[in-house]
């Protein structure tokens, strides 16, 4: 009797290239000669899936393994409370500092932007100190929209105040700029999902805002790339279908799914073009 393992070896014999599934109860397999295997089926994580059944079982595990581990804390921390190093800056004084830690109990504030609300420093001030408390460099974000060939979803974005400020091809960097800390799990959680590396940098929150409302006209009349964002669905087994079928529809042949805090974030691929589904966890 003439196996499926038999006629794979006899093709691959027979100078086929052949990809099986990597799901773990599929046992099609492609051949490939002249065509790649990515017309057909689904990459996610490196592995191919020969379809939907296939790329819904593994998302599925893969959303379960996210999940259990959505609330772990950040152990990323600066070296010295921002407090601290404007007052060793002779930017605020031991008074200013005491005043504003006061207001910040009653209204729940950051100590930096309630100092700067207070014209005690200003928003450049501020920035620079939080860029020196990372060891980052201060960006000073022009007054027009920066163009930037990788997007991040607005979600995203905006949850963590982060915006992207510049691509370079060259070394297939994208410089993001935060206003408050650097969120080192987002940065990385980006590079495994648009696959170019990550570069920290401080902006001040008007430049923040101005750059966020700025793109978002950008996005708005951007065809190549859409954001779709869904609220209280925290099965695994609801966001692997609803995965598929927007797969299905998009007819993706990429799929990369991770995890940014309080956001599943996933993305489908047809060739240029891509869609983000993003996920609120509750």
């Amino acid at each position: 009797m003439v196996t499926v393992d038999l006629v794979r070896m006899f093709v691959e014999l027979s100078g086929f290239k052949t990809r099986g599934c990597a799901a773990r109860r599929c046992g099609r397999w492609l051949t490939v000669k002249r065509i790649t295997e990515r017309k057909i089926g689904v990459h996610m994580d490196q592995l191919w899936y020969c379809g939907v059944d296939c790329l819904r079982e593994v998302s599925e595990e893969r959303f379960a393994q996210l999940l259990s581990g959505a609330n772990s804390p950040s152990t990323h921390a600066p070296r010295m409370p921002i407090g601290l190093l404007l007052v060793s800056r002779g930017l605020v004084s031991k008074e200013q500092l005491q005043r504003a830690g006061r207001d910040q109990q009653n209204t729940g504030m950051d100590v930096g932007e309630i100092l700067v609300k207070q014209e005690v420093l200003t928003a450049k001030q501020l920035a620079g100190a939080r860029a020196a408390q990372w060891d980052c460099p201060l960006f000073a974000a022009p007054k027009g929209a920066i163009l930037n060939s990788v997007k991040i979803p607005r979600a995203i974005l905006e949850c963590h105040s982060m915006v992207p400020l510049h691509y370079a091809a060259a070394t297939n960097s994208l410089l993001i700029g935060f206003v408050k800390n650097v969120d080192y799990e987002s940065l990385y959680i980006i590079e495994q999902i648009t696959g170019c590396k990550t570069c920290a940098c401080f902006v001040t929150r008007e430049d923040f805002c101005l750059q966020m409302e700025q793109q978002a006209r950008i996005s708005d009349d951007n065809p190549t790339l859409s954001e779709l964002v869904f609220k209280g669905i925290n099965t695994p087994s609801e966001l692997a279908r609803i995965l598929c079928e927007y797969g299905l529809l998009f007819r993706a042949d990429i799929a990369a799914i991770d995890i940014c805090r309080e956001h599943l974030w996933a993305r489908l691929k047809n060739g240029s073009r891509a869609v983000d589904l993003v996920f609120r966890l509750a």
